[in-house]
């Protein structure tokens, strides 16, 4: 989808919006919305989380983050669940990944869902921690 939208920003930067992902001044506002916190906690998970992507704006092009505010509420929702986890679940799930062999993959899913289960937290939020990765694909 390229092209410009006026002289405001790029058709992408538009699609993202509609999506969900914005830039940072109003990716601030959405999160602290949507999870009460206050504008300089939204700023500090979105710093955080990172941005997820960029894209033109601006009559001269200019190249401005986005962020998707949606993983950086889920990131807000897990802090509490993720910080009262005992501190050595981040080494157990690295142990997982030392597994060797051909189901390799489908044996760390069972162990990440047997810690999960163990820890009572969902196996999506574990791996989004230990990963750094807050976005859904």
């Amino acid at each position: 989808m390229a092209g410009y939208n006026g002289y405001s920003k790029s058709n992408n930067a538009t699609a993202a919006e509609d999506e969900g992902r914005l830039p940072l001044s109003r990716a601030i506002k959405a999160i602290a919305e949507r999870t009460g916190c206050s504008q300089k906690d939204a700023r500090t998970a979105a710093t955080i989380v990172g941005a997820t992507e960029w894209h033109h704006t601006s009559k001269r092009y200019n190249h401005t983050d986005y962020y998707d505010v949606e993983a950086i509420v889920r990131y807000l929702n897990a802090r509490p669940v993720i910080d009262s986890l005992p501190e050595n679940w981040r080494g157990r799930m690295d142990a997982h990944r030392n597994i060797r062999g051909e189901h390799r993959l489908d044996v760390i899913g069972m162990l990440d869902q047997e810690l999960a289960d163990e820890l009572g937290v969902g196996r999506e939020t574990l791996e989004s921690e230990f990963y750094g990765a807050w976005e859904i694909d």
